[in-house]
């Protein structure tokens, strides 16, 4: 939960990148780029988010004490709608101000609507905010891992990435690559994702050793 909070799980961007010729950075749920706030807006998230603004609700409307009702409404319903778009939107509370996103770090803004100097009268309320939407990130993120380590979703992942990188390799500037996918084409139905992860790595390596050698050099060609 803690790795989630500051950013340092290893959702789909940030894992290709520190893992390069390991790993992809698509979202093993719905096939798109996965940032971090995706873990909590991915499609196959629906039916988490109505049970986690409903519970929020809830939580929030027993403990209300003397904070308006129409205000509780106006945050749960930013929230969704933050869920719900990819594009900026308008937003009722001043949590836009400080980032929608940090509410699922655990960070809320002290002051919903208008200025209060004071600041204590949202105080209980944020503090249900701010575990509600921690806790609803780490189940959104244990949801995710059960699919990405499912043996079959994991075997299809491989083969988009194989078709992919395949096709990639038929349309590089470099003959050596362009020879290499040509010589050694798999029969993905029946190899295991171990094997279509080699085949990946050893196109990515023969790449990054071709464009290390001049294009005028014969040893470019002595690498197969």
């Amino acid at each position: 939960m803690t790795k989630c909070v500051h950013g340092y799980n290893h959702y789909g961007l940030r894992d290709s990148l520190i893992n390069k010729n390991m790993v992809d950075a698509y979202c093993p749920r719905c096939n798109e780029v996965e940032t971090w706030d995706h873990v909590v807006k991915c499609t196959e998230t629906i039916n988490l988010r109505r049970e986690f603004i409903e519970k929020l609700l809830l939580e929030m409307l027993k403990n209300k004490g003397t904070i308006d009702a129409n205000e509780i409404m106006s945050f749960c319903e930013d929230i969704l709608v933050y869920l719900e778009n990819d594009q900026e939107a308008e937003y009722e509370t001043n949590q836009q101000h400080v980032g929608m996103t940090e509410l699922f770090r655990g960070y809320v803004v002290k002051n919903w609507i208008g200025v209060d100097m004071n600041c204590k009268k949202y105080r209980c309320l944020n503090k249900i905010i701010a575990r509600e939407c921690v806790l609803f990130y780490n189940k959104c993120w244990k949801q995710r891992n059960q699919i990405m380590h499912d043996p079959i979703k994991q075997k299809e992942r491989m083969k988009r990435w194989y078709e992919k990188e395949k096709e990639r390799g038929r349309n590089s500037n470099y003959g050596q690559v362009r020879l290499y996918v040509e010589k050694h084409n798999l029969d993905v139905e029946r190899c295991n994702s171990d094997t279509i992860r080699r085949w990946i790595m050893n196109m990515k390596t023969i790449e990054k050793k071709v464009e290390k050698i001049p294009a005028n050099d014969i040893r470019g060609y002595m690498i197969l």
